[in-house]
């Protein structure tokens, strides 16, 4: 391990290094020792703007190439996965007040067992699963209650229900 600039440096291979950015570059801002310490979750870790990537998110075209509230939900729950897995993963069996509907967990039959009628997917590149949304209402509540756990600012899951709305033009939400 060599040191430059007072940090020690290690070796990784160009695979390596490529997945840390691409993983880095998705709410820490490019900053792979910041993605490490929350992925890692050692130390004082750094707090990325995660709010301003989730506006940024809504606004992308993959993301308005879903065309249902449903779909809009489960594209925010991966990318949210995949902003702070580490923050995610603790919310552990997610329910909703008053529910016993499991909403997200690392088991798949966790998830099946707390509602007959539960739609289970998998998120992308985890080992943890999502309930499909009933409809889309659901599917708008989900992501607020969601947003409120993973302790993001009222406007930021405000403008993520508004985004779920059919046919909604997202420019004109108001940048916070």
């Amino acid at each position: 391990m060599a040191k430059r600039h007072g940090m020690p440096q290690i070796d990784v291979s160009e695979s390596l290094l490529a997945a840390l950015q691409a993983r880095a570059a998705v709410g820490h801002g490019g900053n792979i020792n910041d993605y490490l310490h929350s992925f890692l979750g050692v130390g004082q870790e750094p707090v990325p703007n995660n709010d301003r990537t989730v506006l940024d998110f809504i606004r992308t075209p993959e993301y308005a190439a879903e065309v249902t509230p449903a779909k809009k939900y489960l594209a925010l729950v991966n990318f949210l996965y995949a902003v702070d897995p580490v923050r995610f993963a603790s919310l552990g069996n997610f329910t909703i007040p008053g529910s016993q509907r499991i909403l997200l967990s690392s088991g798949r039959t966790r998830i099946e067992r707390s509602a007959a009628d539960a739609r289970v997917v998998r998120l992308k590149g985890a080992d943890f699963y999502a309930a499909s949304p009933r409809g889309h209402e659901d599917a708008r509540d989900l992501a607020v209650h969601l947003m409120r756990a993973l302790g993001y600012p009222l406007g930021v899951w405000q403008a993520v229900k508004v985004s779920m709305a059919n046919d909604m033009d997202l420019s004109a939400l108001i940048d916070i």
